[in-house]
C-alpha cells in the first residue's frame, strides 16, 4: 500500500511539473546564484536516486547507466595504482565525485520525459541564465560597450574562455529556436523577433570576448548540422555538395570580414608555420596558444608512463610544478592542461577517455536512431557534439565548473528522448503483463 502511494507520488503530474522547474533553476543560475541551483539539484538527484530505487526493474536494463559504476570503479583502481607506483602523484583518496558529475544529466533526463515542452524550457533556461552569469559583476553594458571598441572583454566572469563556452552554447540554442519557431510556430511573431534578437545579441558578445576556441566551435557546430541535414534529406548530389562548400566558404569570408575575428585568429598562425610544421618544438613561444602547446608536449612526455589507467586526480599540478621544460612564469600561473582529452588520458588513461567519450557519443546516437522524434532536438544534439568535442580540444571543460554546468543541460535534454521512449515501452509492457496476469 505504501509502495503503491509513493510510487503513485513520483509518477504525479505535480511531482514531475516540480522537477522540470527543479532543472531549470539549475539551467538558469549553476554559476550565478549557486546555493538557489544546489539546492534544488540535490532535490532532484535524491528524488532521482528514489525513482530509480522504485523503477529499478526497468533501469537495470538501461546498459547506460551501468558505466556509473565502471567510472567509480575505474576512478578507484587509478587512484590505487598511483598510490602504488607513483606515491608522489598520488592524492590522499580517490575523488569518484570527478567522473560521476559527468552522470548527473541521466538523473534530469529521468523527469524531462522526453517532451519538447520540457526540454524547451530548460534550454531556454540555460541561454538566459548565461547572460544572467555575464552580468553577476555589473559590467555587461559597460563591457559591451568596450568590446565593440576593440577591446578583449570577459565580463568578470573567470575568463572570456569561460564566458565564452557558455555564450556559444547559449547561440546554438537561439539558432534551433528560432528555426523551430519560423517552421512550428510562425503564427507568434514575437517569439520569432525575440529569438532573432537573442541570436544577435549572442552574436556580438561571442565576437567582443574574441575566444577563438568559441567562435571555430559555433562554426563546427554549424557544418555538423549542414552535414546531418543533407544525410537525413539524402541529398549527397554534387550539386548540393557544391552548394554547401560555396555557401560555407561565403559564411566564412562574411565571419572574417570583421576585424575582430580575423585579427585574432591570425595573431599566432606564426606559431604553426614557423614552429609547428619546421618540427621546433623546443622553442615554441609562449602566447596564448603557445602556453597550451608547451603544456601538452610536457603532458606526452608522461602519458606512456601510465597509458591506460593514468595518475589520478593529482597529475597536472605535479607535472606543471615538477617540469624542467616550463618557465617559472608558467609554472606559477597554471593548474592544469587546457586539453579536456588530454587531462583525462593523464588521470585515468585512455580507459578513461573512452569512457567519457561513449557518455557523450552513445545519447546523441540514441537520440538519432529514432525517425519520428523531435526532429529539433536532433539538430541540438548533432551541433552540441560537434561544438563540445571542438572547445575541448583547447580547455578542460570537462572538469570545470562552466562545462559541467553546459555540459548537462544540454545531454539531459538530448537523453530525455530515448530514455522517455524506453520507458514508455517498459510501460507498456508491464501494462499488458498485468492485464494477462489479471485475465487468468
Amino acid at each position: 500500500m505504501v509502495y503503491s502511494k509513493i510510487e503513485k507520488l513520483l509518477e504525479s503530474k505535480k511531482t514531475i511539473f516540480f522537477m522540470v522547474f527543479s532543472i531549470c533553476i539549475y539551467a538558469a543560475f549553476k554559476d550565478s546564484w549557486k546555493l538557489l541551483a544546489d539546492i534544488f539539484q540535490t532535490l532532484v538527484l535524491l528524488l532521482s536516486f528514489v525513482f530509480v530505487a522504485f523503477r529499478w526493474d526497468f533501469f537495470k536494463k538501461i546498459k547506460f547507466l551501468w558505466l556509473l559504476p565502471v567510472a567509480l570503479i575505474l576512478q578507484v583502481v587509478s587512484w590505487y595504482y598511483s598510490s602504488i607506483f607513483y606515491p608522489d602523484i598520488a592524492v590522499e583518496s580517490p575523488k569518484i565525485g570527478r567522473l560521476f558529475e559527468l552522470f548527473v544529466f541521466f538523473f534530469f533526463a529521468i523527469w524531462l520525459k522526453g517532451k519538447k515542452e520540457y526540454i524547451w524550457a530548460v534550454l531556454i533556461s540555460f541561454a538566459i541564465g548565461s547572460i544572467f552569469t555575464l552580468s553577476q559583476e555589473g559590467l555587461l553594458l559597460n563591457d559591451i560597450l568596450k568590446g565593440v571598441s576593440g577591446v578583449r572583454v570577459d565580463f568578470g566572469y573567470r575568463n572570456a574562455q569561460h564566458g565564452a563556452l557558455i555564450i556559444g552554447a547559449s547561440l546554438l540554442i537561439a539558432l534551433v529556436y528560432f528555426s523551430y519557431i519560423y517552421k512550428e510556430c510562425n503564427q507568434h511573431r514575437a517569439l520569432f523577433l525575440c529569438a532573432g534578437f537573442f541570436i544577435l545579441f549572442y552574436v556580438t558578445l561571442l565576437l567582443i570576448m574574441q575566444t577563438r576556441q568559441a567562435i571555430l566551435g559555433v562554426v563546427v557546430s554549424l557544418l555538423c548540422l549542414a552535414a546531418y541535414k543533407l544525410y537525413i534529406n539524402k541529398k549527397y548530389t554534387v550539386k548540393n555538395c557544391v552548394f554547401f562548400l560555396i555557401s560555407f566558404v561565403s559564411f566564412l569570408v562574411v565571419i572574417l570580414s570583421f576585424d575582430i575575428v580575423s585579427s585574432r585568429l591570425s595573431s599566432e598562425a606564426y606559431i604553426v608555420t614557423d614552429y609547428i610544421l619546421k618540427g621546433d618544438f623546443d622553442n615554441i613561444p609562449y602566447t596564448s596558444f603557445g602556453v597550451r602547446l608547451n603544456l601538452w608536449i610536457e603532458s606526452f612526455l608522461w602519458i606512456p608512463e601510465s597509458i591506460f589507467l593514468g595518475f589520478g586526480d593529482g597529475v597536472e599540478k605535479y607535472l606543471i610544478l615538477e617540469s624542467t621544460r616550463l618557465p617559472d612564469t608558467i609554472v606559477e600561473e597554471y593548474r592544469h592542461i587546457h586539453s579536456s582529452y588530454i587531462a583525462t588520458v593523464l588521470r585515468f588513461g585512455l580507459l578513461g577517455l573512452t569512457l567519457c567519450l561513449l557518455l557523450l557519443i552513445l545519447p546523441v546516437v540514441e537520440v538519432l536512431k529514432f525517425e519520428n522524434e523531435v526532429i529539433y532536438i536532433k539538430y541540438i544534439a548533432v551541433m552540441f557534439l560537434g561544438y563540445w568535442l571542438f572547445v575541448n580540444f583547447f580547455e578542460s571543460f570537462w572538469y570545470m565548473k562552466a562545462g559541467l554546468w553546459t555540459y548537462t543541460v544540454f545531454m539531459a535534454g538530448i537523453y530525455s528522448i530515448p530514455l522517455a521512449i524506453k520507458y514508455e515501452n517498459y510501460l507498456s509492457t508491464l501494462e499488458r503483463n498485468n492485464r494477462l496476469f489479471s485475465s487468468e
